[in-house]
């Protein structure tokens, strides 16, 4: 898999460290970090971006802009596994690239809890 870019989606959990790991491996050769993005790790980002509203559907507007502003072809997106499905709906609607999804891991006790949550999104 290999892309012009690496976008993590902003949110808790792996999202960021899966998002670096894929750049270190020669996925992409930028990564591109959702203002929202918590971690405690270092990263080597390039582009960080803030999306308005502060939403997937604002990422998914955000990551349009910076895909037309650097002509990327190209994305792989990092989110976590239970937010795959709904970002892939937003991002289809809005970004004008081929956008290939990594779900990163979340702990399995609050899994119940984020569905519904995505249920009521």
């Amino acid at each position: 898999m290999t892309a012009d870019a690496v976008v993590v989606l902003g949110g808790h959990g792996d999202r960021v460290r899966v998002g670096a790991g894929l750049v270190e491996s020669g996925a992409a050769p930028v990564l591109a970090l959702s203002s929202g993005c918590r971690s405690d790790a270092a990263t080597p980002a390039a582009v960080q971006f803030v999306p308005v509203p502060f939403n997937t559907r604002g990422e998914a507007r955000a990551v349009a802009g910076l895909v037309r502003q650097h002509g990327w072809r190209s994305i792989i997106v990092v989110t976590s596994s239970y937010h795959v499905p709904r970002a892939r709906l937003l991002f289809a609607r809005a970004v004008p690239a081929e956008v290939t999804f990594v779900g990163s891991p979340y702990p399995l006790l609050l899994v119940p809890l984020v569905l519904l949550k995505e249920a009521g999104k």
